[in-house]
């Protein structure tokens, strides 16, 4: 009839460090400290109490530190999610890593909106949107920066593992 095709028992899986990535540059570790100093600012804004003078301090920070992480991330992404993501070829880092950029547009678009009434107010003009609102986006910005973060930790340390059989 034919040969029997001989195939192993088991396959062994190996983690391997893969020599394709070399680290982050100046910028990804710049960016890396500035959404570390946003998280546990935004921590600090949702466990202190909002009379305390510092409270107001930690959210202008926070607000202008959010403002030049979309800043320096959005052109970052631009270029990187057509060069790196959308030309993957490992089917689990690929997936998670378009998870975790679905976290990262929620919570970058629920800050810019958020912010808005603090950038009118900059300008001159008081506006604020119903309570209802501004209570839904504080929601969606507090629970997507958990998934934003944590997915970036598994991004990261993805992006420098290979799986291989063996």
């Amino acid at each position: 009839m034919g040969q029997a095709i001989s195939q192993p028992a088991f396959t062994r899986v190996v983690l391997q460090r893969s020599s394709r990535h070399g680290g982050g540059s100046r910028r990804s570790y710049f960016l890396s400290l500035l959404i570390s100093g946003l998280f546990i600012t935004g921590l600090a804004i949702w466990l202190w109490p909002q009379g305390a003078a510092s409270h107001a301090l930690v959210l202008w920070l926070h607000l202008a530190a959010g403002g030049v992480l979309a800043g320096l991330l959005l052109p970052w992404l631009w270029t990187h999610v057509p060069r790196g993501l959308c030309t993957s070829q490992r089917r689990v880092f690929t997936q998670s890593s378009w998870v975790v950029l679905g976290f990262w547009s929620v919570l970058l678009v629920s800050g810019m909106v958020a912010a808005l009434p603090a950038i009118i107010w900059g300008v001159g003009l008081v506006w604020f949107p119903p309570r209802e609102i501004s209570d839904g986006l504080s929601f969606v910005h507090f629970w997507s920066s958990w998934g934003a973060v944590a997915g970036l930790g598994l991004h990261l340390a993805q992006r420098h593992w290979v799986w291989g059989a063996q």
